[in-house]
């Protein structure tokens, strides 16, 4: 069985991020949720843009703004390293 943060995780996945997508997102935002697995989890599989883009895409009164903007930050430094480096 899988955790919440793996849940939650994989339903990022999702592209198109669909109404079944969202549906199981916010089931777990509702929950019991680990922020810090959920981070690890995500840093880990490089999953963080995926994930940031997964969380704006649904309530986001369930998402603690200080994770958000964590999250976004991140996201940002890897945009600007990437646009960095395609410069070159």
């Amino acid at each position: 069985m899988m955790s919440p943060e793996q849940t939650l995780l994989l339903a990022s996945t999702d592209p198109i991020l669909g109404d079944g997508a969202r549906h199981a997102i916010e089931s777990v935002l509702a929950g019991n949720l680990d922020w810090a697995s959920l981070v690890r989890l995500a840093l880990s599989h490089g999953m963080t843009p995926a994930l940031l883009a997964a969380l704006n895409a649904v309530d986001q009164s369930l998402v603690p703004s200080e994770f958000l903007t964590v999250l976004r930050e991140h996201c940002g430094r890897l945009r600007d390293r990437n646009l960095t480096l395609v410069a070159e």
